[in-house]
């Protein structure tokens, strides 16, 4: 198949996954064709996520900010422990609660994969938590991107209009394509975030923040022991939850990788990222 028919194809793709192909002959050749041609059933597939994402983005936005602040208010009051306002916060998830006052309360324990060495982190400004919660609410289709690209320039833009004021690293990585971005507020700080999905349906979540809001600002918290492991150029990569999460830095950035991917499959974008370092 030449190139431009392959490309023409996705085109076809991405018109069938908008329910815009209309013709019988023309949908069941393309059906075999997503059948049997990994390329094309990962592009469909891609194009079938990002509509249910951006479908759930315009859903949750309807929800008043009143009504929103008073669940806010009353379910924090009744657990006694407190979450981050970001942008992440929709009342869509309080049937999770449970988990997120376990993670809050008595921290989140990260074991690794090779070796025997953990680190505890807790706290509702704690880095590797919210990452988690973020992570939770993706794969269950309550929080989706503001902005739906695959272009990494086109995200970097948009952080910068959105007021995140730190350079921001999105490689491309193999086997991934970039899904979207997020700006989240920390204590009226913004934050950076981006997604990418695989051919399997498998979300990589990246949580980036500068080095800067962990020791000057405290925006964000991550232990100490944690941050000494990765400013020595390591990542540490942990499972916990039924996900992998992966911690380390960039540049003056810390990152936190959250994906339902599995370790082995994971390794190769976080090679991605810390090659990054030696181009600084």
């Amino acid at each position: 198949m030449s190139a431009m028919n392959k490309y023409n194809i996705f085109l076809q793709a991405t018109a069938y996954a908008d329910n815009e192909l209309t013709d019988g002959p023309e949908i069941a050749t393309l059906t075999r064709i997503i059948e049997t041609d990994p390329d094309v059933r990962r592009e469909y597939l891609t194009q079938i996520r990002m509509k249910r994402l951006a479908a759930k983005l315009k859903y949750t936005a309807t929800t008043p900010d009143a009504v929103r602040d008073r669940i806010m208010r009353s379910t924090v009051k009744k657990n006694k422990f407190s979450l981050p306002e970001t942008i992440f916060y929709q009342p869509a998830y309080i049937v999770s609660f449970v988990v997120v006052g376990i993670l809050l309360l008595i921290g989140l324990s990260l074991s690794a994969n090779t070796g025997h060495i953990t680190f505890s982190e807790s706290g509702a400004d704690n880095m590797v938590v919210q990452a988690g919660m973020n992570f939770s609410r993706i794969t269950s289709g309550k929080l989706a991107p503001q902005l739906v690209t695959n272009d990494p320039d086109a995200m970097k833009q948009y952080f910068r209009e959105n007021g995140v004021d730190y350079d921001t690293y999105i490689p491309k990585l193999s086997g991934w394509k970039m899904l979207g971005c997020v700006v989240s507020d920390e204590h009226g700080i913004k934050m950076a975030h981006h997604v990418y999905v695989n051919g399997d349906g498998k979300i990589l979540y990246v949580f980036q923040a500068a080095s800067k809001y962990f020791a000057r600002n405290k925006a964000l918290t991550i232990s100490s022991p944690l941050l000494r492991y990765i400013s020595g150029g390591r990542y540490y990569l942990a499972s916990c939850g039924g996900y992998n999460t992966a911690v380390l830095k960039v540049g003056e950035n810390i990152c936190t990788m959250v994906s339902d991917e599995s370790p082995e499959k994971l390794k190769p974008g976080i090679d991605s990222y810390l090659t990054l370092n030696r181009k600084l």
